[in-house]
């Protein structure tokens, strides 16, 4: 996230994969819920509700959004 030139970078790519491929065109990052607090209050990004692995109970999945491994076993 706070790597110099990360999100040029990333836009440049963009830019040109939107040049080569019709319809709409997607960027997927996973960021932490730390990391989208840092994000100017004016990104266009769009935040959906986190996914959760398939087969994994919501009753499983701990206040630090880490599966409990041993759910898993």
């Amino acid at each position: 996230m706070l790597q110099k030139g990360l999100w040029e970078t990333i836009a440049k790519d963009y830019r040109k994969l939107k040049e080569q491929v019709e319809g709409d065109t997607y960027i997927w990052i996973d960021l932490t819920k730390e990391e989208v607090q840092t994000l100017p209050s004016n990104h266009k990004f769009e935040l959906p509700s986190p996914w959760i692995l398939y087969g994994v109970e919501k009753e499983n999945y701990n206040l630090n959004d880490e599966i409990k491994l041993s759910s898993l076993f």
